[in-house]
């Protein structure tokens, strides 16, 4: 069978589901870490967030540069069909404190 003509078979039976509404990204020269989890604290007047963290995907570069570009087309393809989404006021600044750049 060529390359062209094979086909992905996603096997699902084994699959865990999980929400998660905070993630955040480190890597290091071999790989990228993705890590997974749920804001616990619902309080306003709480200074610290808690997360709970549920899952870590660790990903080859090139599999995470695949998934950034992926994510990037599935967003556009959802903004088209539903609307802008509106990610709050970002400071462009404080990229770098919110994930975790590590190189070993």
């Amino acid at each position: 069978m060529s390359e062209s003509k094979k086909k992905v078979v996603w096997k699902d039976d084994g699959m865990n589901s999980n929400y998660a509404n905070a993630v955040n990204i480190s890597f290091s020269a071999e790989e990228f870490h993705l890590l997974f989890g749920t804001r616990k604290n619902w309080q306003q007047g709480n200074k610290d967030q808690v997360v709970e963290l549920h899952n870590r995907i660790i990903m080859h570069p090139i599999a995470a540069k695949r998934l950034s570009l992926l994510l990037q087309q599935v967003v556009k393809q959802y903004e088209t069909r539903v609307g802008e989404l509106d990610t709050g006021a970002v400071n462009r600044s404080a990229t770098p404190q919110q994930s975790t750049k590590t190189i070993q």
